[in-house]
């Protein structure tokens, strides 16, 4: 059995400069502030977390603006003295960097919407895709997995540069950034009472549809709905 085995992540000692990748926007929509929910423990949470695929309707508006409130929303913002931006959110990340970006597909229906997250505005920007027939492609791969046609998306992606520019060999810290994401991903989900299940597969194909930066690779992500 082969495998590959990432070398450790070491801080440089003067980061290297990088350009962050920006999509071409068709339009921005702001989500609604989230309300005050329900107190619900903490461990009732991690007792309920499990894959569920039993998926009826896709996200509300209100369900999707808490799920990426709760775990992708910039609360602090500081400036380090390379000049560099280091964030804070609820979910972790090596060195505030935040290199994983998260798109959503709010419904599963061809022709599919794909909008991106900004975790300063908690707003959405569609993005255009450059092949228009991939969204029957990703549409028809999705449901020869699960057969669910009322679901939400999300996918991940990681913006490379950011992270391996402050660390050398920083490849397995954007797996482990993504790892935390999906899985507080999984707990929110469960403290909202959303079936959430992991996918598989990259998407690599993404990158292309989208017209993305060489380094800029997908990285897997789940599908959401209500009960």
């Amino acid at each position: 059995m082969k495998y590959t085995k990432l070398k450790s992540p070491v801080p440089r000692d003067v980061p290297l400069p990088y350009e962050t990748f920006h999509f071409k926007k068709i339009s921005v929509s702001y989500l609604p502030k989230p309300k005050t929910t329900r107190y619900v423990s903490f461990y009732k949470v991690l007792e309920k977390r499990e894959s569920r695929r039993d998926i009826r309707q896709p996200l509300l508006e209100t369900e999707i603006s808490k799920l990426l409130w709760s775990v992708a929303k910039t609360k602090t913002v500081k400036v380090d003295k390379f000049g560099r931006r280091i964030e804070h959110r609820n979910t972790p990340s090596a060195g505030g960097i935040y290199p994983i970006d998260i798109f959503i597909i709010r419904r599963l229906i061809h022709p599919i919407k794909i909008e991106l997250y900004n975790s300063y505005s908690h707003s959405l920007s569609e993005i255009p895709l450059e092949q228009n027939d991939y969204g029957k492609t990703f549409v028809e791969q999705i449901n020869r997995m699960f057969n669910i046609k009322r679901a939400t998306v999300l996918i991940f992606a990681g913006q490379f540069k950011k992270t391996l520019s402050k660390y050398k060999n920083g490849e397995s810290l954007i797996w482990r950034d993504v790892g935390a994401l999906l899985e507080n991903v999984y707990l929110v989900s469960a403290a909202l009472n959303l079936s959430c299940c992991a996918l598989g597969p990259h998407f690599d194909d993404f990158a292309e549809a989208l017209n993305c930066a060489q380094d800029y690779i997908f990285l897997g992500g789940c599908i959401l709905g209500r009960k």
